[in-house]
């Protein structure tokens, strides 16, 4: 089995978190009620113009911790539990997905303040973490 190196490690999670940057629109969130985060959107979150990922813009032992101070939020457009998320980097109203995981409340991939949404509530993440694994 391959390992990684840290270098190498930062380097690939820093490039999967420019790749959200790449288009000419602001990155987004799509929560969705299939852990692929390609089912039925419950909630779409813009990010800031430049999706704003702590350590400074360069992660730290292949890891990259979105800032989340402010809350990013919106208002849910549909009723169901969300179970998963894409993000992706948007071109001209054209949606790319980068990544994509699961949802949950403290221990998942992209963590909510409630997974079981009700359409017109707000919807807060809490934390999402890009991890680059060694191996």
């Amino acid at each position: 089995m391959a390992t990684l190196t840290t270098a190498a490690r930062n380097a690939a999670c820093d490039a999967i978190v420019d790749l959200l940057d790449a288009g000419n629109e602001a990155a987004r969130f799509l929560m969705t009620d299939t852990a692929d985060g390609a089912g039925t959107v419950i909630a779409t979150i813009t990010l800031d113009a430049t999706a704003a990922f702590g350590n400074a813009g360069a992660s730290v032992a292949g890891r990259a911790d979105l800032d989340v101070s402010p809350v990013p939020s919106a208002t849910a457009t549909a009723t169901d539990t969300a179970a998963g998320w894409a993000l992706q980097s948007m071109n001209s109203g054209t949606p790319t997905t980068v990544i994509s995981g699961t949802i949950g409340t403290g221990s998942e991939d992209l963590d909510i303040d409630n997974a079981s949404v009700t359409s017109g509530q707000t919807v807060n993440i809490t934390s999402l973490t890009v991890t680059v694994p060694a191996s």
